[in-house]
């Protein structure tokens, strides 16, 4: 749920951590990005010494400086299905097309 994708249940001595407990903070994963469907919200953070820091998306994109590439929302169609659909872009911006628009 976002709930526990973002972090805030309640963390006890036999609690179970959380994905984001882990990524953060055993993992160290230096980006998080969440995608919700069904509102099409895009969120991101950004590992920031011990904690994320949440990234403010730019026209509903997210740059990711280490990968040189970026990550936002893209409306249209994909295998039939018509939405917005979450979508890596290069430097320049453009959509990075995949295999069935090569």
């Amino acid at each position: 749920t976002a709930t526990e994708d973002l972090g805030q249940t309640p963390v006890g001595v036999e609690t179970i951590p959380t994905k984001w407990d882990v990524y953060e903070q055993f993992l160290r994963i230096p980006y998080y990005i969440l995608f919700d469907p069904e509102n099409n919200k895009l969120e991101a953070f950004h590992l920031v010494g011990s904690r994320y820091e949440q990234l403010e998306p730019t026209e509903q994109r997210i740059w990711i400086p280490g990968l040189e590439l970026g990550l936002g929302l893209w409306k249209g169609v994909y295998q039939g299905i018509e939405r917005q659909w979450l979508r890596w872009s290069d430097v320049r911006g453009s959509w990075i097309e995949v295999r069935s628009e090569e």
